[in-house]
């Protein structure tokens, strides 16, 4: 009975250790995944490329946005909220509204 008590506290104390340096290579390995990369500055040819697509992009939606507002012209009104309209109706109701 004891001798199997003192068994297990032998492998128990040699377990430790065992599962101490597999947490410890564990983290070296978080460690070697968490750096961070740096890539190279692009060429000076690359970016000014880059650029010129952009702009080239970004005017075209300009572009193409002028067309759209020419094309539709301007916000047609109510002719029914008309100044001539809604001041006539007003002049109406004051007319009713004054004494006869």
């Amino acid at each position: 009975m004891v001798g199997r008590i003192l068994l297990a506290l032998a492998i128990l104390v040699a377990a430790l250790p065992a599962a101490a340096l597999a947490q410890q290579a564990e983290l070296r390995q978080e460690i070697k995944q968490k750096r961070v990369i740096i890539h190279p500055a692009p060429s000076p040819e690359t970016f000014a490329k880059d650029v010129e697509e952009a702009t080239a992009v970004i005017e075209a939606e300009a572009r193409r946005e002028q067309l759209l507002q020419e094309a539709t012209g301007r916000a047609f009104r109510r002719p029914d909220l008309d100044p001539a309209v809604t001041s006539g109706i007003q002049a109406r109701g004051l007319q009713r509204a004054l004494p006869r």
